[in-house]
């Protein structure tokens, strides 16, 4: 996993480029469908995603029919985790995360420690991993 300076950076970088969301009703070309449940859409960062051996990088974005209430009562519509997704193990860990307002205006942010889960056969985050999984070349 990346540094905690490194992911605040690059945080910093990929989440700004989801302000104005609602606005416009469209996210940039760099977030690409991966699928959707019942009440989420669910998109990963193409133009970010890193590939080192069996490993991947990426951002996944979870965005809500409908806003959601965080424990301080304040709404947000979208959810960006950085995931590293350990392809032969079928295995997800997330470090960095962040809530968004329908408006675009980051919420909460915070950290998790990384550790490896394995992946839930039929879940959406199975799809995220095999997104990630066969669309990155190895460097």
């Amino acid at each position: 996993m990346l540094s905690r300076s490194t992911l605040t950076a690059a945080a910093a970088a990929i989440l700004a480029g989801t302000a104005g969301h609602a606005q416009t009703n469209t996210l940039s070309a760099r977030w690409s469908l991966v699928g959707h449940t019942n009440t989420t859409t669910v998109y990963v960062d193409t133009a970010t995603m890193t590939r080192d051996g069996r490993r991947v990088t990426a951002w996944v974005r979870y965005q809500t029919a409908t806003p959601i209430s965080d424990r301080l009562g304040k709404n947000y519509d979208a959810l960006v985790v950085h995931n590293e997704f350990d392809c032969a193990k079928r295995t997800t860990a997330s470090d960095v995360w962040a809530t968004y307002t329908p408006a675009g205006s980051t919420v909460e942010t915070g950290m998790f420690p990384p550790i490896p889960v394995p992946v839930m056969p039929g879940s959406i985050i199975e799809a995220v991993l095999a997104t990630a999984c066969e669309g990155v070349p190895t460097r």
